[in-house]
């Protein structure tokens, strides 16, 4: 472990002593790292249930936590039940990615989640994360839109999805919103604007 370090982690432990919920995630981080230290996941899963439990808790510490539980972790079972509670209570912070996680769980989008599935549910944290900037939200909210599935049929609001994530640079943003300019589909067709989008995808 070299100085720096060393001297990161006294100062991470120092503010978790009293009580810092971004120490408490920072640790967390280096056990999952490994890189200075050993890696370990149950540690890091009890230092994020210690960073969730501090006064200034926020979003991303229960959305670190639910998608331990969500993937599972070596040593850590995985628990949809325990991944669901802490996404939603990230999302009651405004946490746009713990809202699309949540998305993809009640649509299926994770074949371990199958049995949670429920499109309404679905619908709502897509557009909840999509509204609050979510990129990949907006991809999976756009393709709904189109295709109808789940939600009425819109492709006036699936192109403003997909623009917003092509103009973020998101390849599936971009590559969706050449396909509705090759197809004519919500959008004039357009086959030069088309393949200015996809050469901006090609390696």
């Amino acid at each position: 472990m070299d100085e720096d370090y060393d001297e990161a982690e006294r100062h991470y432990r120092l503010g978790a002593y009293h009580g810092d919920t971004g120490a408490y995630i920072e640790l967390a981080l280096g056990c999952l790292d490994g890189v200075e230290v050993d890696r370990d996941p149950d540690e890091a899963v009890r230092l994020l249930k210690k960073a969730v439990s501090c006064r200034n808790v926020d979003g991303y510490s229960h959305d670190l936590l639910g998608i331990m539980y969500l993937f599972g972790e070596d040593d850590v079972d995985q628990d949809i039940d325990q991944a669901i509670i802490h996404f939603k209570r990230s999302s009651d912070f405004g946490f746009a990615p713990a809202q699309c996680l949540l998305g993809g769980i009640y649509s299926g989008h994770f074949g371990n989640c199958n049995n949670r599935k429920d499109m309404s549910k679905a619908i709502r944290y897509y557009r909840l994360a999509a509204s609050n900037g979510d990129i990949e939200a907006c991809v999976r909210m756009g393709i709904f839109l189109r295709d109808g599935r789940g939600v009425t049929k819109d492709l006036r609001e699936a192109i403003a999805l997909f623009r917003k994530a092509a103009d973020s640079g998101h390849t599936v943003g971009i590559v969706l919103l050449g396909l509705c300019y090759q197809r004519g589909e919500g959008v004039e067709k357009d086959l030069s604007e088309a393949m200015r989008l996809f050469r901006e995808v090609e390696v």
